[in-house]
């Protein structure tokens, strides 16, 4: 496993009009947001809105492209709602308005279009790898083999319920056939987010995170990574979705040309994705 450079992370911009995250704690909030966008929905004014969809895993990246986008065209008012991509699509499918959906996977926009609930096949914005990152002492380029290591007491994985990533770490650790040696050791987090901040405050000793993850500067520069070998994995498309909500809406088929062109995709590369390839799609 090769180690690659990353460099430093882009400084935070300023957030568009309105970002929700969506932690297990908040779900009153969360609620509470829904109904507001109900409201929003309904209004005289509705189509200069854009409610949007973001798996919390690429919401930097969006948070960025949104203000890139109100910017140059002085665009609508752009609320961003985030979560887990299981979550979201939950939340489109029981009749949330939103307009654009970004997940952290291809399954779950490919679902929405395979239901209808979407105005077309799903367009791959980005693609990511997972890394296997640490923080002790010594390491430089850290191994799947050493996690067998006795020294290695607790590995964090995300989980493999709410986080598309979780499903492919366990992949990876199946196909090198460490699965069932690591059990007593593997601890999973809520998202990728989650597994490396165990890993950035010592709770484990390893962790299987993303590229981008290791592009936020609350984990950039830290510890040692590698990139997991990409055979042991089905590939990491990152696709989004437009919503029949928002079939009707200029401003929604604006912002989703806008984040298709090569401006915006520099800016995921600058947040650490991998630019979208065409033979990925099989990869859900």
């Amino acid at each position: 496993m090769g180690r690659r450079e990353i460099p430093t992370a882009p400084k935070p911009e300023p957030a568009p009009s309105i970002v929700f995250e969506d932690p297990m704690i908040h779900r009153f909030f969360r609620l509470l947001f829904i109904v507001v966008a109900f409201a929003a929905a309904t209004s005289a004014h509705a189509d200069a809105r854009l409610l949007v969809a973001v798996s919390t895993e690429v919401l930097p990246a969006i948070q960025q492209l949104a203000d890139d986008y109100r910017s140059q065209y002085g665009g609508p008012e752009i609320a961003l709602m985030a979560g887990s991509s299981r979550a979201l699509y939950a939340d489109i499918r029981r009749g949330v308005p939103i307009d654009l959906f970004f997940a952290a996977n291809l399954s779950y926009p490919a679902r929405l279009s395979d239901e209808g609930l979407a105005t077309g096949a799903p367009v791959i914005y980005a693609r990511n790898e997972l890394l296997l990152w640490t923080r002790l002492p010594g390491v430089i380029s850290p191994t799947l083999d050493m996690l067998t290591d006795r020294k290695i007491h607790v590995i964090a994985i995300p989980s493999r319920y709410n986080s598309p990533f979780g499903q492919r770490a366990e992949q990876a650790l199946r196909e090198a056939r460490l699965w069932p040696k690591l059990q007593a050791k593997l601890v999973t987090g809520e998202n990728v987010q989650e597994v490396a901040r165990f890993v950035k405050n010592g709770s484990a000793s390893a962790g299987i995170v993303t590229r981008s993850m290791l592009y936020r500067s609350e984990f950039n520069g830290l510890g040692a990574f590698s990139v997991l070998p990409a055979e042991l994995y089905k590939p990491i498309a990152q696709a989004f979705v437009m919503t029949l909500h928002g079939e009707n809406n200029p401003a929604v088929r604006s912002f989703a040309a806008f984040v298709t062109g090569a401006a915006a995709r520099a800016t995921f590369v600058r947040y650490g994705y991998l630019p979208p390839q065409d033979d990925v799609a099989a990869g859900k």
